[in-house]
């Protein structure tokens, strides 16, 4: 085995923006909304608002990295490397000859989006993000300005994306093992302008690096760098995947309900409704999810989506 693959997902605040072709962008921006910044304004802003975007990694797939973590055990007693990343603008540097591809659904089978994946090989379509027009038709059409398309820019991490396979995952379902449905309403007794299934993270998959060669996540001032590297076994081989996880959550425990998603008000922190601010939707889950709303926490994007609404 001389090549490897680096795995990265994203969850929590994290916005992507998609520049160029649907499926084959120019480039993608990921934006961590986390700065008070960022939520300079909001009406609703305290402590339970301020998200902090982190890195996490295996130690064991650590080549070198030019600013302090912190080390904490999983669920299994492994131990995991965790770093805050900067305000910065950041981009992966990968020897790897991929191109950016993203996964949207084939729009001459559907032209409108179904409820739910119709197969489970269609849980992989990004449309299954909720993009911000999706939830709140009133967002304005993103432009061709990289890397904001139109939203307020700020001082915030971001990541620029030029390489790999951009897919969706993660899925909640209730107690029948049926897709949780979310209503996009501005509160509960609202009527709802639309739902569907979501995904809850953004995965990208880079293939082909050579097992010599490292992975580097930097930012632009050169004073943030973090080297990933696959670990060699006793034996001599060497694994064929590294994995790490690019998160934006809250600091303290939400005050929200699991089943519904009120983190999603602060991705129109960057946006301008050129008037009066809307009374934002979130989604609403119809059933109860199984797993705790503290641990979903969806990303959602802006460009690169279709007009094509879901459909009965």
């Amino acid at each position: 085995m001389n090549e490897y693959t680096l795995e990265l997902s994203f969850s929590g605040l994290c916005l992507f923006t998609f520049h160029g072709d649907r499926k084959k962008p120019d480039e993608v921006n990921v934006l961590f909304l986390a700065s008070e910044g960022c939520h300079e304004g909001h009406q609703n802003q305290s402590a339970s608002d301020l998200h902090t975007p982190r890195l996490t990694f295996s130690p064991q797939d650590l080549e070198e990295a030019s600013v302090p973590y912190d080390l904490f055990p999983d669920l299994d007693g492994r131990q995991l490397a965790i770093l805050r990343l900067p305000d910065l603008p950041m981009e992966i540097v990968a020897p790897s000859r991929s191109e950016l591809l993203a996964c949207w659904r084939d729009e001459d089978r559907y032209n409108d989006l179904p409820k739910s994946p119709p197969t489970d090989s269609d849980e992989t379509w990004l449309d299954w993000i909720p993009s911000l027009r999706l939830v709140n038709p009133e967002t304005p059409i993103p432009t061709e300005e990289v890397p904001w398309l139109g939203l307020r820019p700020v001082v915030i991490p971001r990541l620029r994306l030029t390489k790999g396979d951009l897919s969706a995952a993660f899925f909640l379902r209730d107690r029948n093992n049926d897709y949780v449905f979310w209503e996009f309403k501005a509160s509960e007794s609202d009527e709802a302008i639309d739902y569907q299934a979501m995904a809850g993270i953004i995965r990208l998959e880079i293939h082909g690096i050579p097992v010599e060669e490292s992975v580097e996540i930097v930012a632009d001032d050169g004073k943030f760098e973090v080297s990933l590297r696959p670990r060699r076994y006793p034996d001599g081989t060497v694994a064929d995947r590294v994995r790490a996880s690019f998160t934006n959550l809250v600091s303290v425990d939400p005050r929200f309900p699991p089943n519904v998603l009120e983190h999603f008000i602060h991705f129109y922190d960057l946006v301008e409704f050129g008037g009066r601010r809307p009374k934002l939707r979130v989604p609403y889950a119809r059933s109860a999810p199984i797993t705790s709303g503290t641990t979903y926490c969806p990303v959602s994007t802006h460009g690169g989506t279709s007009t094509g609404r879901c459909k009965e």
